[in-house]
């Protein structure tokens, strides 16, 4: 089976997934969410939701069981979550009034907080590469910057 091939089910089966995940979760548990901006699963089936609205990212275990993975910070409109290959997450944190002057926060398994980098604009989406390369977009200028594993920022493309 070609890789698109493989890519393509991986990806079908995570929507399906979700589908189930946060059908059940919300019936059962009784979650309100208020506004899912942002979607990542970890290495173990995990699903994590950012609620913009709550300033909250919720864990949702493969079972349906949900639980507060941390609250209390600004979590960006986009889609602002992403996990590395040691599946550290890494969070979209928007520090300005208008979500300018952006923070991406990294959090280990564990749950501890770092700041990985700040000064990315208006950042708006994460996605990070199988070398390890964080790329995040800025709304307000168009361009997308790339992050390398130690937190050395270069512009990767721009309109």
């Amino acid at each position: 089976m070609s890789s698109t091939n493989q890519m393509r089910i991986r990806i079908v089966l995570r929507v399906v997934c979700l589908a189930t995940l946060l059908a059940s979760s919300y019936s059962a548990a009784e979650v309100e969410l208020n506004n899912p901006t942002g979607l990542a699963f970890d290495h173990s089936g995990n699903l994590f939701v950012a609620d913009h609205a709550a300033q909250t990212i919720f864990k949702f275990a493969p079972d349906g069981t949900r639980s507060v993975f941390v609250t209390g910070i600004r979590l960006s409109d986009g889609n602002g979550l992403a996990f590395d290959t040691a599946d550290n997450l890494f969070v979209l944190s928007p520090s300005g009034e208008y979500h300018v002057g952006g923070t991406i926060l990294k959090f280990s398994p564990g749950g501890t907080r770092s700041t990985f980098a700040t000064g990315v604009g208006l950042p708006y989406s994460l996605a990070i590469d199988p070398s390890g390369n964080l790329f995040v977009s800025d709304w307000d200028t168009g361009s997308i910057y790339k992050l390398t594993p130690k937190g050395d920022k270069s512009t990767f493309a721009t309109t």
